[in-house]
């Protein structure tokens, strides 16, 4: 560049530096940001809200306790029910053993519920004691039954006739006999044979 003749360089230049410092120091600086502080643990949010229940952990979870199992012992089963006796079962009083042992297999076939060879049993005992009034109150409660009331109110009235003075007998009769009235419509009898029943008793 060719030199301007009488042009004061230095004096330029020292006017240009002037500016150009004045005009930096005018420009505008962005602040400088201050670190801001590690947030305390009080002020950390925690990690579960505030209305929801504790949280525990699955080994904290206390299980239900499961009802243990008492085996029910012999004598707390409650008891099998004992099929009926009949009539002045146990009370029979046959010096005879025959007629005992088949008194006691009508006894079996009466619990077994089968009535016919109950029956025939009875009447062979009565075969061989035909005036033992115990075979035949037996036959006429097996008579009963199976549903023949007539013939069963007559077999024990021949029981009453052969019992004597066995008031058990003479009341288990009685009864035999006002059931049967009952299931033949006689109501009048009914009553006329309880009360001869309770007589007895």
């Amino acid at each position: 560049m060719p030199a301007i003749p009488g042009f004061n360089y230095v004096w330029a230049g020292a006017v240009l530096t002037a500016v150009l410092f004045q005009g930096c120091a005018n420009l505008p600086f962005p602040p400088v940001s201050q670190p801001s502080p590690a947030p305390s643990k009080e002020s950390l949010p925690s990690a579960q809200a505030p209305d929801e229940p504790p949280r525990t952990s699955p080994l904290m979870v206390p299980r239900p306790q499961q009802p243990e199992y008492l085996p029910q012992t012999q004598s707390e089963a409650s008891p099998k029910p004992s099929p009926s006796a009949s009539p002045a079962a146990e009370s029979h009083s046959s010096n005879n053993p025959v007629v005992v042992s088949l008194l006691k297999s009508a006894s079996q076939y009466e619990a077994k519920g089968d009535l016919g060879r109950s029956a025939a049993s009875i009447e062979r005992g009565l075969r061989i004691a035909p005036k033992d009034a115990h075979l035949w109150l037996r036959l006429a409660h097996i008579r009963l039954q199976q549903d023949r009331p007539k013939q069963a109110e007559l077999l024990s009235k021949k029981s009453i006739r052969f019992a004597g003075g066995n008031s058990g007998l003479l009341a288990d009769n009685w009864l035999i006999i006002a059931e049967a009235r009952g299931r033949q419509g006689n109501l009048s009898g009914v009553v006329e044979a309880k009360e001869k029943a309770a007589r007895h008793r």
